[in-house]
């Protein structure tokens, strides 16, 4: 899912959800829903999130997730 994804590059940069939520033009509680992945960004919106971090592809979102370690220690 993309809630951990948008969240990890949100962190790293400090912002707030309303201030991402603010640029990317959807409001807070949109935002929220994307982050704890209750609904999902179109892929509209998903050009606009990578643009907002500086990413060349909505690919680019998702780097972190495919790296992630489970709970059980082992990589997939």
């Amino acid at each position: 899912m993309i809630g951990n994804a948008l969240r990890r590059h949100r962190e790293r940069r400090e912002y707030t959800q309303a201030f991402v939520a603010q640029w990317i033009g959807v409001c807070l509680k949109t935002y929220w829903s994307w982050e704890h992945d209750k609904t999902e960004p179109s892929s509209s919106e998903l050009r606009r999130i990578a643009d907002f971090f500086g990413l060349t592809t909505v690919d680019e979102l998702y780097r972190d997730m495919k790296t992630e370690v489970p709970a059980c220690g082992f990589r997939s």
